[in-house]
């Protein structure tokens, strides 16, 4: 990605450190800074640390693209996925008429977690706390007494699952949480030969299966030290 880009973000981060500018050459003193309050304090990098929660807002809920899933995982009608990146219920589908979305798992009711699941498929997704049903595209079809009880103004159409921006490259399917990102083809630049490769060209891949590992440690960890050769011994 280009100097520019990355010089103009910007991330709201929850705590006492407010809106913190992003120059490419402050960003990481920035990091070190909090690191070394850390250790001082002896309070570590653990998921409440300032650090993580900058980290959250910047990279995977900041104007990035995040690969979350494949085509080859929801390839019939009904199909999803489900996950959660950075703390953020995800629920990936294949409607009816072969489309793919990406959607908020939580219930534009109360917020209930919609789907548990890993994987598998369904023509609608129940909530299980009011029972608010919605179809493969997030749009609620049907909630107790179609809503009667409610505000007289209250209309299923304004209820549906919150979208979450995405973009596909050669089957694989991509998201981001902001609107300032970069369209895919513009973020991937030099990067997406490689991909296509890596997917065979065009991206027509067939499921046959998951192999899981768990790693006790962070995204930094897993990537500089290659772990996924382990469990393949």
């Amino acid at each position: 990605m280009g100097r520019e880009h990355h010089a103009q973000r910007r991330a709201a981060v929850p705590g006492d450190l407010g809106t913190i500018e992003m120059a490419v050459d402050g960003e990481f003193e920035e990091l070190g800074k909090i690191a070394l309050q850390a250790r001082h304090d002896r309070l570590g990098f653990g998921v409440a640390h300032p650090a993580v929660e900058l980290e959250r807002a910047r990279i995977f809920l900041g104007p990035e693209w995040h690969p979350i899933a494949h085509e080859g995982e929801i390839a019939k009608p009904g199909d999803f996925k489900t996950m959660v990146f950075a703390e953020v219920p995800i629920l990936v589908t294949r409607d009816m008429a072969g489309q793919i979305h990406v959607l908020h798992n939580s219930c534009s009711h109360r917020g209930t977690q919609i789907e548990t699941a890993f994987r598998g498929n369904r023509s609608s997704f129940e909530c299980p706390y009011h029972r608010w049903v919605f179809n493969c595209e997030g749009q609620l079809k049907s909630c107790p007494k179609r809503g009667e009880g409610y505000t007289p103004d209250f209309n299923m159409d304004d209820f549906p699952l919150q979208p979450i921006r995405k973009a596909i490259f050669k089957g694989l399917i991509f998201i981001t949480f902001s609107e300032d990102t970069p369209i895919l083809e513009d973020y991937l630049e030099d990067v997406a030969p490689t991909i296509a490769n890596i997917l065979c060209g065009d991206g027509r891949l067939e499921l046959i299966g998951y192999q899981k590992a768990l790693f006790q440690c962070n995204w930094k960890g897993y990537n500089d030290s290659d772990g996924y050769h382990a469990p393949l011994l």
